[in-house]
């Protein structure tokens, strides 16, 4: 299945090592289109076509529009996982579970801190807080310790493959309140804050992860 989906993305011209996670954007793209398969078909002019032509047809946009979505969710909820997990962020101040949920970004703070200060030291500029340390940390960790640096891309991957799901659990879960349906109303929005915390905590952690190094290191 996974190198039907590889060849599928490869004859649309789309990277998908470029692309953490749209593997799970796809999937999710394609169940929605599926679902909506009459609305989608009529929309590109083609509402009469056969029906394993409109599958064909159907996976094909789903591969295009995944890459939206992919772009979409990263300008969306980037800026709001900075509010709650960038310096001094809202659920960084403090240690245990954020709204009994959510993943704490305490320790994060307090290595990513910690890392600054060992770069400051061989380069006073970063000194500044304005200038971001992430890019030379991994780029540190890349050199020097290469199974640690696989493991926290491996995190970021798993992260946005997390978040690729989100904007589409949002728009059934907005589907299922407007149209009555309590059930996978209640169902779809545990999905949601499900998805959130797994997407926030892999990329918290991945951060961490290179933080803490440097800063042990």
């Amino acid at each position: 299945m996974l190198k039907k989906l590889q060849q599928l993305f490869g004859l649309t011209g789309i990277r998908t090592e470029i692309l953490p996670g749209i593997k799970i954007a796809f999937f999710v793209v394609y169940a929605i289109f599926v679902q909506f398969r009459e609305q989608v078909l009529a929309s590109l002019g083609i509402g009469d076509v056969k029906p394993i032509a409109a599958y064909i047809v159907l996976a094909i946009a789903a591969s295009l529009a995944s890459v939206v979505l992919w772009a979409v969710s990263g300008y969306i909820l980037d800026p709001i996982y900075d509010l709650f997990y960038g310096p001094g962020g809202w659920w960084t101040r403090k240690p245990g579970r954020q709204w009994g949920f959510f993943y704490s970004g305490y320790d994060l703070d307090h290595f990513r801190r910690s890392a600054r200060e060992r770069l400051a030291k061989e380069n006073p500029s970063y000194k500044d807080t304005g200038i971001s340390i992430y890019r030379p940390t991994f780029d540190r960790l890349k050199s020097k310790n290469t199974e640690l640096y696989a493991e926290g891309q491996a995190e970021l991957e798993n992260s946005k493959a997390f978040r690729n799901a989100i904007l589409p659990t949002g728009f059934l879960l907005a589907w299922f309140v407007y149209t009555g349906s309590v059930g996978p109303a209640l169902v779809s929005f545990i999905a949601l804050i499900a998805l959130l915390e797994l997407s926030f905590r892999g990329r918290a952690h991945h951060a961490l992860t290179a933080y803490r190094w440097l800063a042990e290191n």
